[in-house]
């Protein structure tokens, strides 16, 4: 693995060394990837947009708006005889003060955000300073010119909005106060709004909180589509109690039955999995839409209540490929792969919808094939998108990969990969999953290696992936590599996913010791299946002593019994002869009367997919199942 191996050269801008995985060369010098950044806005550089002044790189349009402002940077190619090194070195010492002058920092404050203003991005209009970005009109928000703007009342307005109040309110600055109050308002919901559609920002409850403690006797309600955002507000950021508060308010003001603001309600419920809210607030609409019915849909789905989900489904008036991709994607997301195919052909021959699939129902439906090992539902999915002329998304490249690799066709995957004019990083890891499913360890690390090449960051499934690939391959110092460097390189910090493979992959290699050194020291408490993955590391290499060690830690994790474990011991002594052993821990297993997960498998017989579970008596040909096992088990015996 040469490409995580150190050199000893080092970064230009930060001096420490750089490995080659994140090296870049400049204008014979070398960069830390992160270190390669604009001397001005800090922002990061390509090697096909960046230029360099006296060993300082800049952004090209920092650059260009630096060559403006100050002329030639490089005067050693002004026309003339040659100079001395005297002079060179006075002009680049006059260049460097001129450069300093419109990058250097002041001590004037913008106006409108408080923050030091550059003299390259300074706009003084009135002996106060702005930000050119915050150089705006007061009403309508639109950035203005120092030669086209209006200063009235000590606030900013741009010509037309200046204008427009003028003839509306003529001078407006001398409103009525309950003018300004109702307006004051009316901007305090647009505030409202603007901030609801941020992602991480409690502003939107401030002003909220303020708009409903104003005090006045013309104060300005609020309506509907304010709370429509503060409550989708408050579905997005989790703030169930504040939701809660809100639809109490929502009842106060009598907008419970508002078709917008209950969709936001059932959304927000649905999102919480609270589906007996979720259904109050369903049953008192007097008006219901698509969505309506959608939002408690995927609600019921969301908390796994699927037979409740289906109910609400065929009782929607009207369904649209919304309405279906929710009911599949939650049979998908609930493991009920078999019903998500049941109900893609039921969408196929729905005469009363008319509708057809769209990406997020092909993608569910490439899932189920995965999960099943149906490779000719599979292919004809495949083929349905090719026969429509349906655009192969990344979702639906990645779905595909996953889909021919889970179904034993890695050969198909990778012609779907390599059709990819630019895979990203959820293409990269279905592909490197998919070659580790099949023990292709060294040929998961070339396509890991670029990924690397082509700057696509690794996410912590693809480490997975990766870890999971040198275990089935031996591939132990390459595993121990990525495995420690996945933090320092990438910024990812090992979850309990990437310590169980790694604990496999010492385990499979021989390494017992090392890998229950791994697990007591790592910083996250081991769960039971990092256990048993040592456990069955025992079992495959014959060490009773460990064995033995681990049920005992295993055993203060289940007190109740953890039988999955214990199947695991008794193959260990099985494999060494030990029957006598084995006896005893199937008889404590049986004193405890401990019941595992049903085991369930799946065959696809021309196109249909047969299910059968431990002691199965409900497959139509259970019968004539039962007598060729009988005859096989004759000719085996």
């Amino acid at each position: 693995m040469a490409t995580f191996g150190g050199t000893t050269q080092k970064c230009k801008a930060c001096e420490k060394t750089v490995y080659l995985v994140d090296q870049l060369k400049a204008d014979s010098k070398v960069y830390h990837k992160a270190c390669f950044r604009c001397h001005h806005c800090k922002g990061t550089l390509k090697l096909s947009n960046y230029n360099s002044y006296e060993g300082v790189l800049y952004c090209r349009p920092h650059f260009d708006q630096l060559f403006k402002m100050t002329g030639s940077l490089n005067k050693s190619f002004e026309v003339g005889g040659p100079r001395t090194a005297k002079e060179r070195s006075l002009d680049k010492a006059q260049s460097n003060n001129k450069v300093s002058a419109f990058f250097g920092g002041t001590q004037d404050k913008c106006v409108a955000c408080k923050k030091t203003v550059y003299p390259i991005e300074k706009v003084a209009v009135d002996g106060t300073s702005y930000h050119r970005p915050c150089f705006k009109c007061s009403h309508g928000g639109c950035v203005i010119s120092p030669s086209n703007y209006v200063a009235h009342d000590h606030k900013l307005y741009c010509r037309h909005h200046h204008t427009q109040l003028f003839k509306q309110r003529g001078n407006f600055s001398h409103m009525e106060d309950h003018e300004k109050i109702k307006v004051a308002d009316f901007h305090l919901m647009l505030l409202i709004r603007a901030y609801c559609k941020l992602q991480d920002s409690s502003e939107s409850f401030n002003l909220f909180h303020q708009l409903l403690n104003l005090d006045c006797p013309i104060r300005v309600l609020p309506d509907e589509y304010t709370f429509t955002f503060i409550v989708t507000s408050c579905a997005r950021q989790r703030l169930i109690v504040q939701g809660k508060t809100v639809h109490g308010l929502v009842v106060r003001y009598g907008l419970e039955s508002n078709l917008y603001v209950g969709n936001s309600l059932i959304n927000m419920y649905a999102v919480f999995k609270i589906t007996d809210d979720a259904y109050k607030v369903f049953d008192r609409m007097t008006e219901r839409d698509v969505f309506t019915w959608t939002s408690l849909i995927c609600g019921y789905a969301n908390n796994g209540e699927m037979y409740q989900a289906c109910e609400i489904f065929y009782k929607m008036p009207v369904r649209n490929d919304v309405s279906w991709a929710v009911i599949i994607s939650g049979f998908a997301g609930n493991g009920r792969y078999m019903e998500v195919l049941l109900y893609l052909n039921e969408m196929f021959c729905s005469l009363e919808d008319k509708v057809r699939p769209n990406e997020a129902v092909l993608v569910c439906a490439l899932s189920a094939c995965a999960n099943l090992g149906a490779l000719e539902q599979g292919n004809w999915i495949h083929a349905y998108i090719k026969r429509n002329g349906i655009h192969e998304s990344s979702n639906i490249s990645t779905a595909l990969i996953d889909m021919y690799a889970k179904c034993g066709r890695i050969d198909i995957a990778r012609l779907i990969f390599n059709r990819i004019s630019r895979p990203d990083v959820h293409n990269f890891t279905s592909m490197i999953s998919g070659l580790s499913y099949h023990g292709l360890g060294e040929h998961a690390l070339t396509v890991f290696n670029r990924m690397l090449d082509e700057n696509v960051n690794p996410n912590e499934v693809t480490i997975i992936g990766v870890l999971n690939a040198c275990s089935h391959s031996g591939l132990v110092e390459e595993g121990c590599s990525i495995f420690y460097n996945m933090e320092t390189l990438w910024g990812l910090e090992p979850q309990i996913e990437h310590y169980g493979c790694y604990v496999d992959l010492l385990g499979r290699a021989g390494y017992l010791e090392k890998a229950l050194d791994v697990v007591r020291s790592m910083h996250i408490k081991p769960d039971i299946v990092i256990w048993r993955a040592l456990l069955s590391a025992c079992r495959i290499h014959r060490n009773i002593f460990l064995g033995n060690n681990i049920i005992d830690f295993i055993k203060q994790l289940n007190s109740d019994g953890p039988s999955g474990s214990e199947v695991l011991l008794s193959n260990l002594y099985a494999s060494i002869g030990n029957w006598e052993k084995v006896s005893d821990v199937r008889k404590a297993m049986g004193q405890r009367k401990t019941q595992s997960d049903i085991g369930c498998s799946w065959i696809e017989v021309n196109g249909v997919i047969h299910e059968f579970r431990v002691a199965d008596k409900l497959h139509p040909q259970i019968l004539e199942v039962v007598d060729k096992l009988n005859e096989l088990w004759i000719v085996l015996s």
